[in-house]
């Protein structure tokens, strides 16, 4: 488990040979790796509130107008607000980012549905019900190994074909 810069460093360098569960996309820019063509489930980015807060929903543009904090290597995140041409404060842990919310210094925290709420936030915080944005999460493979995807991305899709896919990744689509 690395953070998400150096895995994809490390994918990059050859240090590594693959990365498991990588944004669609999330790879732009990158010369010595390829990703796969078949999803392995989605990954949803979710807007966090301080408990109370008047707000109930968030869209894209919305974040524009708000104080946003996100942790740092969210590529989700990051880009997303990239693409909006606007800023968040960065975090170096997710014990940090439900903190700053918390004692007011942003409004929104963008998460991931991978990383869970602090137990002892939980009761600070309300997670919006609606996500920010969907995307579909492949696995990446050093260019080396390129000769492997088609494979991959074959036992894969046979795999949901046929119901063992769903059997070991209940909640992937």
């Amino acid at each position: 488990m690395l953070p998400s810069e150096r895995a994809l460093k490390s994918v990059e360098s050859g240090e590594v040979d693959a990365d498991f569960g990588r944004v669609m996309g999330g790879t732009a820019g990158y010369q010595n790796m390829i990703e796969l063509t078949e999803s392995l489930s989605e990954i949803t980015l979710l807007a966090v509130v301080k408990k109370g807060s008047p707000i109930t929903a968030i869209t894209p543009p919305d974040l524009k107008s708000r104080k946003v904090g996100l942790l740092r290597g969210t590529k989700m995140a990051e880009g997303l607000m990239g693409k909006l041409g606007t800023e968040a404060t960065p975090v170096n842990t997710n014990q940090q980012l439900y903190q700053m919310l918390t004692n007011d210094r942003f409004e929104v925290a963008l998460t991931t549905s991978t990383l869970p709420v602090p137990p002892d936030m939980v009761a600070s915080v309300t997670v919006l019900p609606a996500p920010v944005a969907v995307a579909k999460v492949v696995h990446v493979l050093g260019k080396k190994w390129s000769a492997y995807g088609p494979k991959l991305d074959a036992a894969l899709k046979a795999m949901k074909a046929d119901g063992r896919w769903a059997k070991l990744l209940p909640n992937s689509k």
